[in-house]
């Protein structure tokens, strides 16, 4: 049998065989592991094929895909052919120190705008808050937040907070058309308020202030590709998707716009986003 310890995320689909290890903090994301093979505390493996008796060693860190040094015999599987043989070795995508202290300066410089934004706008909005709190208190009572399970960074799962904007359950004094929602809460959807708590992620450090948005594994299913890249960043408030063109409601140039933003995240992209962030929301609702 396979043991899987606590904490240890598996963002499939995934085969994985017996006998196998999974240490607390583990990342594995879409994989065959095969038998006997273990992986320590906060190992990372990407877009990976392991092989039999791997161990990965603790905090090691695997990205885009790992081959085996040994023939795998899995056509049964139908996920490789019969006759395939995969001979490589285990390498880690390189980068230079340089690029290493270059991204890891540019996270510090993030967060700390992240910190720092959250702080000044919950300040700022704080008698918008409160009457929005109090806007859907007199309109539908308690309560007065709701959350959602999102994935944040590789996948790791969080709750969102939101102004609640539905009722809890149908009321006469609503249309038809409209039963689910408050009267107060087509106006929060439509101008956005109702996202503020998510001020509140940004500092607990689930979110960014610019990024893809958060969404559940199941909004994610039909693309996994683009599941992918997106995961590899923290979920924002707003983003480039969100400041970008007049068509907002196409997929595709969402994910276009979502990949785009990951391979060439910078400061200066994320100043330009939040510069055109008020605006776009002003234009948009007017």
């Amino acid at each position: 049998y396979t043991t899987i310890e606590k904490g240890v995320r598996i963002i499939g689909p995934a085969v994985i065989g017996q006998n196998c290890h999974f240490a607390e903090g583990s990342f594995l994301r879409e994989s065959v592991v095969w038998d006997n093979s273990v992986f320590r505390g906060r190992s990372h493996v990407e877009y990976s094929l392991i092989g039999e008796s791997f161990s990965i060693r603790e905090r090691s860190f695997f990205s885009r895909q790992v081959m085996l040094d040994v023939p795998l015999e899995i056509g049964e599987l139908n996920l490789l052919p019969r006759n395939l043989k995969i001979d490589s070795l285990w390498m880690p995508e390189s980068r230079s120190i340089f690029e290493h202290f270059k991204i890891g300066f540019f996270k510090k410089i993030k967060r700390s705008i992240d910190i720092a934004g959250a702080v000044f706008l919950l300040t700022f909005l704080l008698p918008v808050f409160l009457l929005t709190a109090l806007a859907v208190l007199i309109d539908s009572g308690r309560p007065l937040l709701v959350k959602k399970k999102l994935l944040g960074l590789w996948g790791k799962p969080f709750f969102a907070w939101k102004f609640r904007s539905l009722v809890q359950k149908e009321s006469s004094r609503l249309p038809k058309k409209d039963y689910r929602m408050t009267r107060i809460g087509r106006l929060l959807l439509a101008t956005g308020l109702d996202e503020l708590p998510q001020l509140l992620n940004v500092l607990k450090g689930d979110m960014s202030l610019v990024g893809p948005r958060p969404l559940a594994m199941h909004e994610m299913r039909f693309s996994p590709g683009w599941r992918d890249v997106r995961l590899r960043v923290k979920p924002g408030i707003t983003g480039l998707w969100q400041v970008s063109g007049e068509n907002q409601f196409s997929f595709h140039e969402w994910i276009r716009n979502d990949i785009y933003y990951v391979r060439n995240q910078s400061l200066m992209l994320d100043f330009k986003i939040l510069l055109k962030t008020p605006f776009k929301v002003l234009k948009g609702h007017e």
